[in-house]
């Protein structure tokens, strides 16, 4: 793990990691999900270079305190060959030949992203229950419980993770629950 950042309600990068962080709140009686009404959803057709820009938005905070970034990570400069996001290194492990995505060099790093024609729909393999469940699970205070209101699909807690895939070092977004 080398970083983490947020989005939220507005799906605004937010450099303080601890706005989305939350914990497992342990409960005795079972959950009912379908009591939830109000849902607030992730705006689905949206700029297909949202996630790469929110990783842009992190590399940059990080490198203007460049004394910090050597203390908190480790990274003395951007030694990675890649960057993108879970699923999009997911879909190029895999070999996933139906997904296009986009690439930029620069500065020998390899910024990927997945293309999405302007209009359509997003693909995020997701859906309500799994915000629903989470929302009823996870607190921001570990000595309280879930604060019961409406569930907002849009914010996010996202963790910077950097991995040795053979012999390329990749830097990828994994939106964290908890």
């Amino acid at each position: 793990i080398v970083g983490a950042f947020s989005l939220n309600r507005d799906r605004e990068f937010q450099d303080d990691w601890r706005l989305q962080m939350k914990y497992l709140f342990e409960r005795a009686a079972p959950l009912d999900l379908s009591e939830i009404t109000e849902i607030y959803p992730k705006p689905y057709i949206y700029n297909y270079k949202e996630r790469i820009e929110q990783i842009t938005k992190f590399i940059a905070s990080k490198h203007s305190e460049k004394e910090n970034l050597m203390k908190e990570t480790g990274i003395k400069e951007l030694d990675v060959d890649f960057v993108c996001s879970r699923g999009v290194l997911k879909n190029v492990m895999i070999g996933n030949t139906s997904t296009e995505f986009d690439a930029i060099k620069f500065q020998n790093t390899i910024y990927l992203c997945q293309y999405v024609e302007p209009g359509k729909r997003f693909n995020t393999d997701s859906d309500s229950n799994g915000f629903i469940f989470e929302n009823r699970m996870l607190t921001i205070n570990p000595m309280e419980a879930p604060i019961l209101g409406p569930v907002n699909e849009a914010e996010e807690f996202i963790v910077m993770m950097k991995q040795k895939i053979k012999d390329l070092n990749v830097l990828f977004t994994v939106e964290s629950d908890g």
